[in-house]
């Protein structure tokens, strides 16, 4: 993908530097600021650049010409017949692939761009900036909420500083003063992400103007997305904005040097890219609502069961190596989806410890003699102080935080005892995972319910988290405590939100699922407690642990600390359906009973998976028959072994 800069320009207002060489020539240190552009650009893997000529261009090209000699000693070789050679003693170029293009001497920034295009190829989107501004930017972040908006393009808005100090009036009197402080309103700060469709908005006419002709029209269309930066940026326009770079250059902590000297490794394109999964929450965070997603909504008549392919198996394969030896902490590893995963992760060489508060000798925690290869922490999660020592004492470096009361109807009958698992518990990890020095990685179980009743679906990371229930609540709770300790400690947490889960080792029979399967095993009519018509998004068990298992592991190589991840099939299927679709793979016959008595519920609810599949590249691997028929299988299995004891 391509780095558009543009370098054309005469730099008026630092005539001081601009009279004798172009502006991106001027130093910041030993090198000029377009180095320090590109080296932004190149520490996210994008070191494919066209340089869009134009006042005294021919300097910047001589300046990249020139630049092994100059940043290298070598040894210059003559012959008689004045031929020479240059042996270089060290290697300190950059591996970057340059085109310079002339623009003209007094083309506008519009013009420029134009005349860039057939240099583009084939890629759909490429890179924009002006070669005066340097920022900590997370490059990769920034094309992902490009492709994110499926936008035409985006840019880069920030808070500058004032050049004057602000006062505050009241009747005649200053009431307060502040020097020079960081304005309010914000500005666009280049670094800009453009789609190709651009090139339909300019044309190479001298005049054409890129803030006007495209950037204006484009808002007006409502095509111009804004991702907003809240760390460092600075423009270079005068001697004594130059001064301050240098300034801050010279302390050795320049915010936006995030490359490493001397030959160490940087972060590869493969791994940062958007189709290979990256997003940023160190500084930068989305304008519509900070540190979520907005995403278009996912077609209400969804129904996606994509199979994984070979590059997902391969995948599957670095995730076995990924957890060797990890040190893994699981809260409610007796329940349907702890239980699950601690099979996964024993299997994939975790050492793992697991919260047990009460025995529940059905679990497949110990039917598949799991228990016996984990160390059992038998505690509560009220309990602060045995949460610290389980973490101190096993070197816990990943959480898993899974326990909760889950069913809606207790949390209904009794909302304190649900409260207090769910919000006092969750509150408790996250301060214990606070004072724990060695965790790196903390994953916990949120819900759709966290979203309450939303008027328009599915829900998407964006929406509110209105919860008015007791369990809703509680959920909602949970993640608004789990951002609370990023925002606030940065402490390294991600929120799962799924559906209703379903699969082998549901022991809840007031679920629907495992009661359907249990109710037609034994011959009778199925039970459904509401009218039937509440639309759910049931999700397969073990499509869930590797949607976990998949987040932890890109949580630290990606950084997407603080956000929420929604997993979803994206179907949406009414209970009286669900249940109906089970008598008829287990042979139908059956006809079920509707007891219309289930108050305090949503009526409606469904996720969109989207950020998910194009952040993660993560979809499921089971389609929704699959999953019921493998849920089947292993209800089937554990009644006949029940009836044989």
């Amino acid at each position: 993908m391509k780095t558009v800069i543009l370098c054309g320009g005469k730099g008026t207002r630092l005539r001081e530097e601009t009279e004798y060489k172009p502006k991106p020539l001027v130093l910041i240190g030993d090198k000029p600021i377009l180095w320090h552009i590109m080296k932004i650009y190149s520490h996210y893997g994008h070191k494919d650049f066209i340089l869009c000529l134009g006042y005294k261009g021919e300097m910047i090209k001589d300046y990249f010409l020139r630049l092994a000699e100059m940043s290298n000693d070598f040894t210059l070789k003559r012959d008689s017949n004045d031929l020479h050679s240059i042996q270089h003693h060290q290697n300190n170029l950059e591996d970057w692939n340059i085109t310079f293009v002339d623009t003209g001497l007094d083309n506008m920034t519009g013009s420029r761009v134009a005349q860039i295009k057939e240099y583009i190829g084939d890629d759909e989107d490429f890179f924009l900036t002006y070669g005066d501004g340097v920022a900590n930017i997370n490059i990769n972040s920034l094309y992902n909420f490009h492709k994110l908006k499926g936008k035409i393009a985006t840019t880069t808005i920030v808070s500058p500083i004032s050049y004057y100090g602000v006062v505050e009036v009241e009747d005649g009197l200053i009431k307060s003063f502040q020097e020079k402080p960081r304005l309010e309103r914000r500005v666009s700060g280049g670094f800009f992400v453009c789609n190709k469709k651009i090139f339909d908005y300019l044309n190479s006419g001298k005049n054409c103007i890129l803030e006007n002709e495209a950037l204006k029209v484009l808002a007006e269309q409502k095509q111009l997305s804004a991702y907003e930066h809240n760390g460092f940026w600075f423009g270079m326009d005068t001697y004594k904005h130059q001064e301050r770079l240098n300034k801050i250059w010279e302390t050795g902590r320049a915010p936006w040097k995030i490359w490493q000297d001397n030959n160490q490794s940087e972060q590869k394109k493969d791994d940062l890219i958007f189709n290979k999964q990256d997003s940023d929450f160190n500084g930068d965070k989305l304008l519509s609502t900070p540190t979520r997603f907005d995403l278009p909504d996912v077609p209400k008549n969804s129904n996606r069961f994509v199979k994984r392919d070979e590059p997902r198996k391969k995948e599957i394969g670095n995730s076995n190596q990924y957890w060797q030896n990890k040190n893994v902490f699981v809260t409610g590893c007796t329940g349907l989806l702890g239980s699950w995963m601690v099979k996964y992760l024993v299997d994939r060489g975790a050492r793992v410890t697991g919260l047990v508060r009460d025995f529940v000798p059905d679990s497949n925690l110990y039917r598949n003699d799991y228990f016996s290869k984990i160390n059992a922490a038998k505690g509560q999660l009220e309990d602060i102080y045995f949460l610290e020592r389980v973490l101190g004492e096993y070197e816990i470096d990943t959480v898993f935080h899974l326990g909760a009361q889950t069913i809606v109807g207790i949390a209904n009958r009794n909302p304190v005892s649900t409260f207090e698992s769910n919000i006092r518990g969750s509150y408790n990890l996250l301060e214990a995972c606070r004072r724990s020095p060695l965790i790196k990685r903390i994953v916990v179980a949120s819900s759709d319910k966290a979203y309450g009743d939303q008027k328009d679906l599915p829900y998407a990371e964006t929406m509110p988290l209105q919860g008015r229930h007791p369990y809703d609540v509680s959920k909602t709770c949970v993640d608004l405590l789990s951002q609370a300790y990023f925002k606030t400690y940065n402490l390294p947490v991600c929120v799962t939100r799924c559906g209703n889960f379903f699969g082998g080792g549901d022991l809840n029979f007031n679920r629907i699922v495992p009661d359907t399967i249990r109710a037609i095993l034994q011959n009778r009519a199925p039970i459904i407690r509401s009218d039937g018509t509440l639309i759910r998004d049931y999700f397969y068990i073990e499509d869930a642990v590797e949607a976990y298992l998949l987040l932890a592991e890109k949580m630290e190589r990606i950084n997407i600390y603080g956000q929420a991840f929604n997993f979803s099939n994206e179907n949406q299927i009414t209970v009286l359906e669900l249940v109906k679709k089970i008598i008829n793979l287990m042979g139908g016959g059956l006809e079920p009973k509707i007891l219309n008595q289930a108050p305090n519920e949503i009526k409606h609810q469904y996720l969109s998976a989207r950020k998910s599949r194009e952040l993660l590249g993560w979809s499921p691997k089971y389609s929704f028959e699959e999953g019921l028929e493998k849920t089947i299988d292993w209800y089937k299995n554990f009644f006949e072994n029940y009836a044989n004891k």
